[in-house]
């Protein structure tokens, strides 16, 4: 039984709660209807501008964001931010109440007030200068699009949609730009061209001049009134003036460019910079124009134009030196096995005529000397017409490596070497190179070969002058008496004699017994009867030892005793 009466309490409690339901869905039905009653539906509310008779609704466009230049058709490039702008004006008699603002033909919802109504008496206005609504919206678009904003009003318990009139027009157009930098030398007319060549005038003694000419031309649909102006490198930089340039479908085709020299008749003083010296190896200006509309939609340009200035041009001689800080003018030299030698560079500005002008500077001169396979950087400004000497002890002075030397050769033969020199001015962009070669011939000295040593004759020593030395006394005998002998007549005998000596002892007389033999003398010698006769001696013993020199008529008389026996 308890069972059951549970059961039977579950059985009424759903009965209850569906009965519940359907009371509380036939109240909801009930209500329908008064609601639909009350809902507006658009097809059968009065939409346009003239929906409600004394509203006027406007909408604008501005390009700015406080809409001080609100207008009802504006041209803009794509992607330009606009402003739209809002104005609604009660001139009935009854006031209405604002509700609900859309814009971009019902697209958007414009949040206009934080309360989503507000009521606008008779003669009242709102729009965005009226504080705590907020009736100003950005947009951008990239096509042209004409723009019905559509606020709701309530009036009288009715419901009306009214739209803005007349339309707010946005137009997107390209504006174009196209700019042209031409560049002539040394003449006052613009030229064709972007290239040009301005060298040294006046037989190299003075820089040339470069004028430029910009031409700006619209080849947009939308006229251009404003320009900035950039040409850097000429010292023009955010220049302004105002041109109109009218669209490529304008009648007057002539105002589409504009021509600016540095004569222009703009009055704008920064055109003089358009006329300029040329000091660089090679000037390239660059013109950057900025043009605007009127609606402040911009369009960019740019050109270049190159100028190649004056030309560099160097020497270079590299002489033999015998000291570090001297400078020969001689390219070839000779020397033996070890031969020590330094080098010397002169360096020659040819790129001008007088230095007194200075003009042309080469400032950073690189040496490389394949003698000594050194390298250095030399700092020293020289103008055209100038030179530079360049020694060891330059090197040595200006703290540089010392690259000319001393060199030493060792073996013979023929050697080069050369000097390459490339002088730079990174300033103004000059460079030229140049090398010079110089040679040396070593030989092997000769060997050395011994002197021969003259012996000298022996000086001839004369004999010792012989001193005769005085005879001795001969004694004096009485000879003995003999009574002489019958005379004989005897051959002619020749007596030869010698100077100085003794008168000769006469022949015996021949008796009837024969010769008479004379008296024995024991001092005297047998082969030399009579006195001694030391001339007579020193003669004979000078030709039997080969002394008696010819033609000596003693000696020969004196060796005829010798060799005779005769005193």
């Amino acid at each position: 039984q308890l069972s059951m009466r549970i059961l039977h309490a579950r059985a009424w409690l759903s009965a209850g709660i569906l009965a519940l339901a359907l009371v509380w869905l036939g109240m909801l039905l009930l209500a329908l209807p008064a609601q639909a009653e009350q809902r507006i539906v658009p097809e059968q509310t009065p939409r346009g501008p003239n929906a409600l008779p004394g509203i006027v609704f406007n909408k604008w466009v501005a390009n700015n964001p406080a809409c001080s230049t609100p207008q009802s058709v504006l041209e803009v490039a794509a992607d330009t931010t606009v402003y739209f702008c809002y104005r609604i004006t009660n001139t009935s008699a009854e006031t209405v109440t604002l509700t609900t603002l859309m814009d971009d033909n019902d697209s958007t919802v414009v949040i206009w007030s934080t309360e989503g109504r507000r009521p606008l008496p008779p003669s009242g206005m709102l729009d965005w200068s009226v504080p705590g609504v907020n009736l100003i919206r950005p947009v951008s678009f990239r096509n042209s699009t004409n723009s019905v904003a559509a606020w709701t009003l309530e009036s009288g318990g009715n419901a009306y949609i009214v739209e803005s009139a007349p339309p707010a027009t946005i137009n997107i157009v390209q504006p174009k730009l196209a700019s042209q930098l031409t560049v002539a030398a040394n003449t006052p007319l613009c030229s064709t061209t972007t290239t040009a060549d301005v060298r040294l005038v006046n037989n190299n003694a003075a820089y040339g001049h470069a004028n430029f000419c910009l031409t700006i031309t619209n080849n947009g649909d939308i006229t251009l009134t404003e320009h900035i102006v950039n040409i850097p490198v000429l010292g023009i930089n955010n220049q302004v003036f105002t041109a109109t340039l009218t669209p490529i479908n304008s009648a007057v085709a002539v105002s589409r460019s504009l021509v600016i020299t540095y004569g222009s008749p703009l009055g704008l003083a920064w055109t003089a910079a358009l006329s300029r010296t040329i000091i660089e190896a090679t000037l390239t200006a660059q013109a950057v124009v900025t043009s605007t509309t009127e609606n402040k939609n911009s369009t960019s340009a740019s050109a270049i134009a190159t100028v190649n200035g004056p030309t560099t041009s160097s020497t270079v001689q590299r002489f033999f030196a015998d000291k570090p800080d001297q400078c020969s003018d001689d390219t070839s030299a000779t020397g033996r096995t070890g031969v020590t030698v330094y080098y010397c560079v002169v360096i020659r500005n040819t790129s001008a005529v007088s230095p007194e002008l200075n003009l042309v500077q080469l400032v950073t001169h690189e040496i490389f000397d394949s003698a000594s396979g050194g390298r250095a950087f030399v700092q020293a400004p020289i103008a055209g017409g100038e030179s530079l000497t360049v020694t060891n002890s330059f090197l040595a002075a200006n703290g540089l490596p010392q690259i000319l030397g001393p060199i030493s050769y060792k073996q013979a033969g023929t050697f080069s070497s050369q000097s390459v020199v490339t002088s730079t001015n990174a300033t103004f962009g000059f460079k030229t190179s140049g090398s010079a070669t110089t040679s040396i011939v070593v030989s092997v000295p000769p060997e050395d070969t011994a002197t021969p040593t003259n012996t000298p004759l022996p000086t001839f020593t004369p004999f010792p002058t012989v001193t005769p030395f005085p005879p001795p006394p001969i004694p004096t005998i009485p000879p003995t008496f003999t009574p002489a002998p019958t005379w004989t007549p005897s051959p002619t005998v020749v007596i030869i004699t010698t100077p100085g000596g003794q008168p000769p002892t006469p022949y015996p007389q021949i008796g009837s017994g024969g010769l008479v033999q004379p008296t024995t003398n024991p001092f005297v010698s047998p082969l030399q009867p009579g006195v001694f006769d030391p001339a007579a001696a020193t003669a004979t013993a000078a030709v039997l030892f080969g002394l008696v020199p010819p033609a000596d008529p003693f000696a020969a008389t004196a060796t005829a005793q010798a060799l005779f026996g005769l005193p």
